[in-house]
C-alpha cells in the first residue's frame, strides 16, 4: 500500500519529467475597515466614540471566487492590497445580478433551467460571503 508521501513523490517526479512546475497563484490581501465601539461609564450605556480601525486579510480562494463571480474580482488591479467591499455593496451587486439573471428580465434568451442554474451559482457565491464576513464580524462595517 503506497503512503501519502509516496503519492506526492510520484506526483512531483510527473512534473519534474515534464517540465512543468506548477506555481502557485499569489495570493492577495485585502484590507476591511473594523469599528471598534469603545463603551465609558456614562448614564445611558451608549458608545462614547466608535473608532475604525484597518486590518489586513487574506481571502480563503473559495470567497476570491465568490466575490469575482459577484463583480469584485481583483484580476484587473495591479495593487497589492485592496480594499474589500462592504456587505451593503455585495447585496447590492448580488440583486442587480439576480435581476439581470431572472428569466423575465433577462436580456438574453435563455431557458428557465439555465436562469435557475446561474440564480443559485449567484446565491451559493453570496452565502459564502456572507457567512465569512459574519465570522470576521465585518457584516456591520461600512
Amino acid at each position: 500500500m503506497s503512503s501519502m508521501f509516496d503519492k506526492l513523490g510520484d506526483m512531483l517526479n510527473e512534473c519534474l519529467e515534464k517540465g512543468e512546475i506548477p506555481q502557485p497563484q499569489p495570493k492577495r490581501t485585502y484590507t476591511a475597515d473594523f469599528i471598534d465601539n469603545q463603551f465609558n461609564s456614562n448614564q445611558q450605556g451608549t458608545p462614547e466614540t466608535e473608532k475604525a480601525t484597518q486590518k489586513i486579510i487574506t481571502l480563503p480562494r473559495e470567497v476570491e471566487e465568490a466575490l469575482s463571480l459577484l463583480g469584485f474580482g481583483a484580476e484587473n488591479s495591479q495593487q497589492e492590497e485592496l480594499p474589500i467591499p462592504s456587505l451593503s455593496e455585495v447585496r447590492g451587486a448580488y440583486a442587480q445580478l439576480l435581476k439581470e439573471a431572472h428569466p423575465d428580465t433577462a436580456t438574453e434568451e435563455t431557458s428557465s433551467t439555465q436562469a435557475a442554474q446561474r440564480i443559485a451559482q449567484l446565491t451559493s457565491a453570496f452565502n459564502k460571503v456572507r457567512d465569512f464576513y459574519k465570522k470576521l464580524g465585518l457584516e456591520s462595517s461600512k
